[in-house]
C-alpha cells in the first residue's frame, strides 16, 4: 500500500479547519495554544497517514475526536493498510476491532472472544 499523497490528507484525516489556520509552518509557535486538542490529534493522524507505517499505536481517539470522527480515523488507517493497536477509552465499542485485550490494574489480562469466535 502506498502512502497518502499530502494533498489528500486534509480530507482523509478531516483536518481542513486546522490546516486552513496553519499558514506559516516556519514560524515558532506554541501549538498547544494555537490548535485545539482535537486538531492536535488530527494533525498526528495526518502524519501517521503520510508516513504509512506497518503498525501504529493510537491513544484513545473518541475522547478528543468524538465517536464518528474516531470511526472515520480508524477506517482511514485501515484503508491504507496500517495495522493498529488502539488504547481504548471505553467510548468506542469493541465491534470496531478484530480483537480486544482487556488489561486489569493488577497486570492480568483477558482476551474475550470476538463475535466471529462465538459463532
Amino acid at each position: 500500500m502506498t502512502a497518502a499523497a499530502p494533498a489528500q490528507l486534509p480530507s482523509a484525516a478531516r483536518i481542513s479547519t486546522a490546516s486552513s489556520r496553519i499558514i506559516d509552518l516556519n514560524s515558532v509557535r506554541d501549538w498547544h495554544d494555537v490548535l485545539s486538542a482535537e486538531e492536535q490529534q488530527l494533525i498526528g493522524v495526518a502524519r501517521l497517514l503520510l508516513a504509512a507505517p506497518r503498525l501504529a499505536v493510537l491513544r484513545p481517539l473518541a475522547a478528543n475526536l468524538g465517536i464518528d470522527q474516531a470511526k472515520h480515523v480508524l477506517a482511514a488507517v485501515a484503508e491504507r493498510g496500517v495495522g493498529d493497536v488502539v488504547l481504548r477509552d471505553g467510548k468506542l465499542g469493541s465491534a470496531l476491532f478484530d480483537a480486544v485485550v482487556e488489561i486489569g490494574a493488577d497486570g492480568t489480562w483477558t482476551h474475550p472472544p470476538t463475535k466471529e469466535e462465538t459463532r
